[in-house]
């Protein structure tokens, strides 16, 4: 069952005085409860599961643009007029696809095709949305598998598993591939990051 999400807006949302600016005065509600997979509400609904996640990781300088898009997407879904909102719009739309990337990492034939599908947007679009970061989304996907692999290979949990075994689980379908990466994203070679008996064993 979807319980949906609810948000109470507040004087100092967030801990910014007057954060709520982008509401429309006149049409802004005490509280807004937000339900179902698509649409604004579900953009809205994973920007801020997403915020909630590193809020406290931001610093001051970082803070006011983020939640100063969180709150015009608010304004969207509270009936506002989109211009200036897009950009907002656009930011949680990224988000949307960093879940869904995450979500979907062990899929070796994740591609942007199934990604996009699945956050309503063309390919083309797709792409656009990570051109500002400046890494594209196979750099981006790559990236998580293999952050989650050097995990991995560090837990004592995973002592038993291979190195192959790791690599495949995390979506990587050329182990030549993924140790090439991996030297290049961290310097050092997966048995490395192991180490102990049985360094580098396959």
């Amino acid at each position: 069952m979807n319980l949906g999400t609810r948000i109470t807006i507040a004087d100092g949302f967030f801990h910014e005085p007057g954060s709520s600016r982008n509401l429309s005065h006149d049409r802004c509600p005490l509280s807004i409860h937000l339900t179902g997979s698509e649409g604004l509400n579900a953009i809205v609904r994973c920007y801020l599961g997403a915020l909630n996640e590193i809020i406290d990781t931001l610093d001051n300088s970082q803070q006011p643009a983020i939640i100063d898009n969180f709150c015009r997407l608010l304004a969207l879904t509270c009936g506002g007029e989109a211009g200036r909102q897009q950009e907002a719009v656009r930011a949680a739309k990224l988000q949307q696809s960093k879940d869904y990337i995450s979500k979907h990492l062990t899929d070796p034939g994740l591609t942007p095709t199934q990604a996009a599908a699945a956050i309503k947007v063309s390919v083309r679009q797709l792409h656009l949305l990570f051109e500002p970061t400046g890494i594209s989304f196979a750099e981006h996907v790559q990236s998580q598998r293999l952050e989650e692999c050097r995990a991995a290979l560090a837990s004592p949990f995973s002592r038993d598993r291979s190195v192959t075994d790791i690599a495949y689980a995390w979506g990587f379908n050329s182990l030549a591939s993924f140790y090439r990466a991996f030297r290049r994203r961290f310097g050092v070679s997966p048995g490395e990051v192991r180490g102990g008996p049985g360094a580098g064993q396959d």
